[in-house]
């Protein structure tokens, strides 16, 4: 069995407004479980004319910041839409070799507590702002 059909489901976050080929990138490495999710400003943005490349891939409409910055408003919304208690964080303009997702399971702890606990405390910081 492989290392993605053993793994803890994993959300990653993608904010962008057109696609890249950090989308494609993710997109390849995710498990069967797995999902992205491409965070957009709004339906106006190219990105949501992209046809997703798998049922796990989805496209998330953040809306307008108020209050804090539109990175921070695309994550906080990435945040609500995610179906899983792990989560990644990423750019589009960031490099994402093929073995990027395996490795950060190989490397990040997999209990369900430190991840609940995480999640909440990250949303909280992400609210305030």
């Amino acid at each position: 069995m492989s290392n993605r059909q053993t793994r803890t489901p994993t959300s990653v976050l993608l904010p962008t407004v057109s696609w890249t080929a950090a989308c494609d990138d993710v997109a390849a490495q995710l498990g069967p479980e797995d999902e992205l999710l491409i965070i957009h400003d709004s339906k106006d943005d190219p990105v949501v004319d992209r046809k997703p490349l798998s049922e796990n891939v989805q496209f998330i409409p953040a809306g307008d910041p108020v209050g804090c910055s539109g990175k921070a408003n695309a994550i906080a919304a990435g945040m609500e839409a995610a179906n899983h208690d792990r989560l990644v964080w990423t750019d589009d303009d960031f490099h994402h070799p093929p073995d990027w997702l395996d490795r950060l399971h190989r490397t990040t702890p997999n209990t369900a507590r430190q991840q609940s606990c995480r999640r909440s405390s990250v949303k909280i910081r992400l609210q305030s702002c």
